[in-house]
C-alpha cells in the first residue's frame, strides 16, 4: 500500500475488510480517517482501530445519498472532499456515493469488497 501521508481518507459500510482498510490507511500515514456505516458497535471498533471521525447512517436524517454526503463534508476542515475513498461494501449501487465524496479530479475511489450475489454464499467456492 503507498504511503498515505497526508491524505484525508473515507471509509464507507463497515464490516472486517472495513476495519482492515482502515488500520492499513492509519499505519501509512492517513490524516484523517471518516467512516461512514453503522451499526454502533462497528462505529466503536473503527474509533479503536484509529477512525477520526464515524458517521452512522442507520439514522432518520442521513436517508439519503446527499444527506450522507453533508454529513461526511461537514467533519473535515473547510469542507474538503477526500483524497481517497475505499467502498468496502459489497453492493455496486453503493459506489457512486463513496465516488461522490471525492475531490473533483484528484480524489482515487478504491473498491475493497466484491458485489455480494444471491446464488452462492461467501464460503462457496465459485464454481469451476
Amino acid at each position: 500500500m503507498r504511503n498515505l501521508s497526508g491524505d484525508h481518507q473515507k471509509l464507507f459500510d463497515l464490516g472486517p475488510c472495513s476495519v482492515f482498510t482502515l488500520g492499513m490507511a492509519r499505519v501509512t500515514g492517513a490524516t484523517r480517517a471518516i467512516v461512514v456505516g453503522g451499526p454502533l458497535e462497528r462505529l466503536d471498533l473503527a474509533r479503536a482501530f484509529g477512525a477520526h471521525v464515524t458517521i452512522r447512517i442507520h439514522i432518520a436524517e442521513l436517508t439519503t445519498p446527499e444527506q450522507r454526503t453533508r454529513a461526511v463534508l461537514s467533519q473535515t476542515p473547510g469542507g474538503i472532499r477526500a483524497d481517497a475513498v475505499f467502498g468496502c461494501v459489497g453492493l455496486p449501487s453503493a459506489w457512486p456515493v463513496g465516488i461522490g465524496y471525492l475531490r473533483d479530479g484528484e480524489g482515487r475511489f478504491r473498491r475493497s469488497a466484491w458485489p455480494a450475489t444471491r446464488a452462492r454464499s461467501r464460503s462457496t467456492p465459485a464454481p469451476s
